[in-house]
């Protein structure tokens, strides 16, 4: 099992203003062509990580939510506004560790890795539109605990006490679709899944459950045909 070890230091430093041109997150994902960047994502991603810090995970969170924003919960689609906790007992830290964008950048999901503040690992994945004014503002979000949780090694542990490790991000893939639209939609649905679609048709993003059994999945239109991207089916937490 691999880790990033201290990942809020990191991330916290990526959100300065004069970015490092030697930054390898910065750089391979700004390796897009046009307005279609997988690094401005990242940048709102660890944005709202540094504004939970200061002023709380669901202040945060608020802050950066569309108007019809929504928590995919075990129990069901909850609106954000509502169902995001005042107060928390800390900030659950997180890093992306998958991007896709689609091609018209007005479309993108993240997947990644988060923890708890009592030391537990997951993972998450969320969907941002882009808004008429330019910024990124997130649709929808889900997150998981692993099960069962990882066992840490000493050299998993780091020696910073602030610091934190994520198992199982060993980089950042930024990736964007294919700039042709294609002749046809996503596959088929062949369950009853929510779906929303780029306005340019290169990127699906469906959500939608089976009982409490959450099913997470995205298709992007890339390297001339579609192919499932994201495919998660997370089941409610037992006990």
């Amino acid at each position: 099992m691999r880790a990033v070890a201290a990942l809020l230091a990191l991330a916290l430093g990526a959100c300065a203003a004069n970015q490092s041109p030697r930054d390898p997150y910065q750089r391979i994902l700004s390796s897009a062509p046009g307005a279609a960047q997988p690094s401005r994502i990242y940048a709102r991603e660890i944005a709202m990580l540094r504004e939970a810090r200061e002023q709380g995970e669901a202040a945060a969170r608020l802050d950066f939510a569309a108007p019809s924003a929504q928590l995919l919960t075990a129990a069901g689609a909850q609106a954000a506004a509502t169902a995001l906790p005042s107060t928390t007992a800390g900030v659950s830290p997180w890093a992306p560790g998958l991007i896709w964008m689609s091609c018209d950048s007005r479309l993108a999901v993240s997947q990644g890795r988060y923890e708890t503040p009592e030391g537990q690992v997951g993972s998450y994945v969320t969907s941002w539109q882009r808004e008429r004014d330019g910024t990124y503002r997130w649709l929808h979000t889900a997150s998981v605990l692993d099960d069962p949780q990882p066992v840490r090694t000493p050299a998993e542990t780091p020696d910073d006490p602030n610091a934190i490790v994520v198992p199982g991000i060993p980089s950042i893939d930024g990736r964007v679709t294919d700039c042709t639209r294609p002749e046809s939609g996503a596959p088929a649905r062949h369950i009853d899944l929510q779906e929303m679609r780029s306005p340019d048709g290169t990127l699906s993003w469906r959500w939608g459950y089976e009982g409490s059994t959450r099913l997470l999945r995205v298709y992007a239109f890339t390297e001339g045909a579609w192919r499932r991207v994201i495919d998660e089916r997370w089941p409610a937490p037992q006990g």
